[in-house]
């Protein structure tokens, strides 16, 4: 369902799979209103938020991983449900992930808490908190290399480099980064992530300024790889990039999928 951009349905089935393992689940918000009062909320919010981050403990010593298979059935749960919630800007992403690391620290590591870290750094900077996102990506990345070539791990890995990293690194190490992630999932047969990492690839060249020529050659040959895939919710924004990028050229939009529209 998250790869076909049934997004709602996708979160649903995740949901009622956490819940049949007995899974705590944040409350869903229910503040009413405009959404510019739901705005001013959330800003008087922040300094509690922020606060609540200073007293957030680290990694313990040593890291202990996870030896209950059910225990680790739902961090891998959490962690669709998380991949699921940035696409939907669920209000409840900080506080999902954040279970997920309160809960590794009494029942042990594994690379989906890598991920949930991960989110908290990407929440921690939308949030205006650049030091706590670096520090939680320390933390991501620690727990990353920890359990090196796991899926997840590799999942952790792209979330920073499209969604943290390019507030504090150059656009070349984003970039660069960007397409060994995407390697690195295409040899582990993730489709899904690899085509998260062409569209944070996509929209952080497009954003920053790359060179649109180099630019439309790489979008070009990415989309051709992926295509087939029919991971629809990634490989779209790479897309409308691209789409972009040909007319910002003055060229005509020429699909690399030759099949598209005919499935």
């Amino acid at each position: 369902a998250a790869v076909q951009n049934r997004l709602s349905e996708a979160q649903a089935l995740g949901e009622a799979a956490l819940k049949r393992h007995g899974a705590h689940l944040p409350a869903r918000s229910s503040t009413a209103g405009s959404i510019a009062l739901q705005r001013a909320l959330h800003r008087l919010e922040r300094w509690p938020r922020r606060l609540v981050r200073r007293l957030d403990r680290g990694l313990p010593t040593p890291i202990r991983e996870v030896e209950d298979v059910r225990v680790h059935e739902r961090y891998r749960l959490y962690g669709y449900l998380l991949h699921v919630g940035y696409h939907l800007g669920s209000p409840r992403l900080p506080e999902l992930a954040r279970t997920v690391s309160r809960q590794a620290r009494r029942a042990g590591y594994a690379p989906e808490v890598a991920f949930a870290i991960a989110a908290l750094a990407v929440a921690a900077n939308v949030d205006g908190d650049p030091p706590a996102a670096r520090r939680y990506s320390e933390q991501a990345r620690l727990l990353a290399s920890r359990f090196a070539g796991q899926g997840f791990a590799i999942r952790a890995s792209t979330l920073l480099s499209g969604l943290v990293d390019p507030w504090f690194t150059s656009l070349d190490q984003t970039l660069n980064n960007l397409t060994e992630n995407m390697a690195t999932s295409m040899a582990c047969h993730d489709y899904e992530f690899a085509a998260a990492a062409s569209a944070f690839y996509a929209t952080n060249a497009m954003v920053r300024g790359a060179e649109l020529g180099s630019l439309k050659q790489a979008l070009h040959g990415q989309v051709s790889q992926l295509a087939h895939y029919q991971h629809v919710t990634g490989i779209n924004i790479t897309r409308f990039v691209l789409q972009i990028v040909n007319s910002l050229v003055g060229q005509a939009d020429i699909d690399p999928d030759p099949e598209r529209g005919q499935n």
